[in-house]
């Protein structure tokens, strides 16, 4: 079914299991944050004993658009990758194959070529929102939250 999401945010107290059969799934969440429960004393009760987020209405000029995000699409695919970007990625990729070979090919390190150009693109659209028209190590830190 065609529908015309663009972000999907979605949270469970669980990771899938190895063998569920929600490996797919858990493949198309491209940015993942895994959150531990909270080990220090002060932190925690100063959690639980917060007022908590005021959620107020966004003003309407703060509003994205289909106009607006149309264009972020269309214009952050013209974003070009810094060759020290390149050769990080290359790198990444060799020592992931090289830990799956050794594992005995379990997948445990595997990235899809999917999941590969989804990053690709969130990096170009980091670079773009940030005034750059190329790629470069600080865009590359958001891998820590695709793999």
């Amino acid at each position: 079914m065609r529908t015309p999401m663009k972000v999907l945010t979605a949270a469970s107290n669980e990771l899938p299991a190895k063998d569920e059969g929600l490996e797919a799934l858990w493949d198309r969440f491209l940015v993942r944050m895994v959150s531990n429960c909270i080990e220090n004393d002060a932190s925690f009760f100063k959690m639980i004993k917060g007022a908590g987020v005021d959620i107020s209405e966004l003003p309407e000029p703060l509003y994205i658009t289909d106009e607006i995000y149309s264009g972020w699409q269309n214009e952050s695919k013209a974003v070009g990758i810094q060759d020290s970007v390149v050769n990080a990625i290359k790198n990444i990729r060799k020592s992931l194959a090289a830990l799956e070979k050794g594992d005995g090919n379990q997948l445990r390190y595997y990235i899809s070529d999917r999941r590969w150009r989804k990053a690709y693109r969130l990096m170009q659209t980091s670079a773009y929102l940030n005034g750059r028209s190329e790629i470069n190590l600080s865009d590359y830190i958001l891998l820590i939250h695709n793999f």
